[in-house]
């Protein structure tokens, strides 16, 4: 099975980017140094506040 310390990557959607300190705080319980690769974007979701897709790695 896999867990967060398998993720290598994160792509994250933020409807407003204004979001994006309080997002990062949360981020933070998730996941701990070193943290993942990540790219932030604004998107237009139709109703959803935040999308998160992730890439992880399993041997």
């Amino acid at each position: 099975g896999a867990n967060m310390d398998n993720v290598v990557k994160t792509t994250v959607h933020l409807a407003d980017l204004k979001d994006f300190q309080a997002f990062n705080s949360v981020y933070k319980e998730f996941f701990s140094p070193p943290f993942p690769v990540r790219t932030t974007v604004g998107s237009q979701l139709l109703g959803i506040l935040v999308e998160i897709d992730v890439i992880a790695e399993i041997q």
